[in-house]
């Protein structure tokens, strides 16, 4: 679980399968043979999990919770790792332990905005009740650019091709004098440009 001063997230269900397939890495690395495959299939995941961790977005379609301490002051809820596709829930814990499921008539959600957004119809509120202690507010949602590797931005790809590339042929970090080489700084560039940090 990721958290920060406004509550928290987790991954509930990881993607079905990774923006790269091992045949299109070896093909980027020049690599004849299954050999390697297992140690190529391990870093398309992490260099995929390193591209969402610098971006802060979702690349496959995963399914995102996000909890908090009480209703935002403001009229909506910011959902972190985008692109959101949608939200399957709001729920919250009352004082009382009771979870209750927050009706969908009083919020739209709103793809569009990045990160994506849970806000109040107008004329609507968040319910009254004295909240449970902890995190008792929690978003449920599917993010991801889609199903298939296809829908990934082109720039993210290519910066974790070039990452992978690195990792292959640098398989420890290098340090020469002060300058440590770690991740190509054209890969952190692409991801750069479609990140959310900057």
């Amino acid at each position: 679980m990721t958290t920060n001063n406004d509550g928290a997230w987790k991954l509930i269900t990881p993607p079905a399968i990774e923006p790269l397939t091992v045949e299109e890495v070896q093909q980027h690395l020049r690599i004849d043979g299954d050999a390697e495959y297992d140690l190529l299939a391990a870093y398309i995941r992490a260099a995929r999990e390193a591209c969402e961790a610098e971006t802060w977005r979702a690349l496959i379609t995963q399914t995102w919770e996000t909890a908090l301490p009480g209703w935002p002051s403001e009229r909506r809820i910011v959902l972190p790792k985008p692109p959101l596709q949608s939200v399957t829930w709001v729920k919250y814990v009352t004082e009382d332990g009771t979870e209750h499921t927050l009706d969908s008539d009083l919020y739209r959600v709103d793809s569009f905005a990045e990160p994506g957004l849970v806000i109040l119809r107008r004329d609507q509120s968040w319910p009254g009740e004295t909240l449970d202690v902890g995190l008792p507010v929690r978003v449920r949602y599917v993010a991801g650019y889609g199903d298939v590797a296809a829908s990934v931005p082109t720039g993210l790809a290519q910066g974790m091709r070039m990452v992978i590339g690195h990792w292959y042929n640098v398989r420890e970090t290098v340090n020469v004098g002060n300058i440590v080489n770690e991740v190509p700084l054209a890969a952190k560039w692409l991801w750069r440009l479609n990140s959310l940090r900057y």
